[in-house]
C-alpha cells in the first residue's frame, strides 16, 4: 500500500492534473467535454470533490453529490499507474468516513468488480443503453 493523504477541493478540477484524472472517467472525452464537466461539478454547490494524493500530487479523484439519504459517486478515477494498488478503495473509505452516509454509484461491466471488492451491494439495472449493462452499487454507512 502506498502512503496517501486526502484533500477536498473543487479548484483542482480546472487544473491540468484534475483534467487528466477526470478524462478517463468520461465517455469519449474531448478537451471541451472535460472542461465542461469540470466546470459543471465546480459550479454545483451540492458536489464535493475529493482527491487522493501521493506526496503533493493528486493521483485519484472522486466527485460525490450528497443528498438526504446517501452520496452519489458521480466520478471515481485513479491514475493508471496507481490502479490496483488500493488508492480507489482508500479514497472510498475516506469519503465514507467524512460523509458518514451510504455511498451509491452506477457503473458498467468494467468497474463493477471494483465496487464489489470494496463491499458495495450490486444490483443489475439491465441493458440501460444498447449493448451496455449498468449496475447500481450501494455501500451502507459504517456503524
Amino acid at each position: 500500500m502506498i502512503a496517501l493523504s486526502f484533500l477536498e477541493s473543487k479548484a483542482l478540477l480546472n487544473t491540468k492534473k484534475g483534467a487528466a484524472l477526470l478524462a478517463p472517467a468520461l465517455y469519449q472525452p474531448t478537451e471541451e467535454k472535460v472542461r465542461a464537466r469540470a466546470n459543471a461539478y465546480a459550479e454545483n454547490p451540492l458536489c464535493r470533490v475529493f482527491y487522493a494524493l501521493e506526496g503533493e500530487a493528486p493521483q485519484g479523484l472522486c466527485v460525490v453529490q450528497p443528498n438526504d439519504q446517501s452520496a452519489e459517486i458521480l466520478i471515481l478515477s485513479v491514475a493508471k499507474k496507481y490502479q490496483g494498488r488500493g488508492m480507489g478503495r482508500a479514497l472510498i473509505a475516506h469519503i465514507q468516513n467524512q460523509l458518514k452516509i451510504p455511498l451509491a454509484a452506477e457503473t458498467d461491466d468494467e468497474a463493477v468488480g471494483f465496487y464489489r471488492r470494496c463491499g458495495f451491494c450490486v444490483t443489475s439495472l439491465g441493458e440501460k443503453y444498447p449493448g451496455v449493462i449498468r449496475y447500481r452499487c450501494i455501500l451502507a454507512k459504517e456503524a
